[in-house]
């Protein structure tokens, strides 16, 4: 962790965001970055009930982010176990708004 230049303990972003990969004109759709095409292939319905696909949705959203909350508790479990919980704290949060940032202001100038 490198020291802030006002002498705080907060992480310096930029080296927190040299691994974040947010440049993907030349390889990569947003639609294939997220696997869209599977994802929104995934809600086959059982019946004629317009609900349905409502219920299959909001199940399977459900599922995800029980996925994403066993993931943050893995790498709490790993910063814990490591004594690392200030920086579990700072880089986390500085690295999910860091990508959320760039990623948008990449696709806001690609649909301007």
């Amino acid at each position: 962790m490198n020291p802030h230049p006002h002498g705080s303990n907060e992480p310096d972003k930029s080296s927190l965001e040299h691994d974040i990969h947010t440049d993907f004109k030349k390889e990569m759709t947003y639609g294939d970055y997220l696997h869209l095409d599977k994802i929104l292939a995934s809600q086959q319905r059982l019946s004629t009930h317009h609900d349905e696909m409502l219920f299959i949705i909001i199940h399977q959203v459900s599922e995800l982010w029980m996925k994403q909350i066993l993931h943050e508790l893995a790498a709490a479990m790993d910063c814990i176990a490591n004594h690392e919980l200030e920086l579990m704290i700072d880089s986390s949060t500085l690295s999910l708004f860091s990508f959320q940032r760039a990623f948008f202001t990449r696709l806001s100038r690609r649909l301007s």
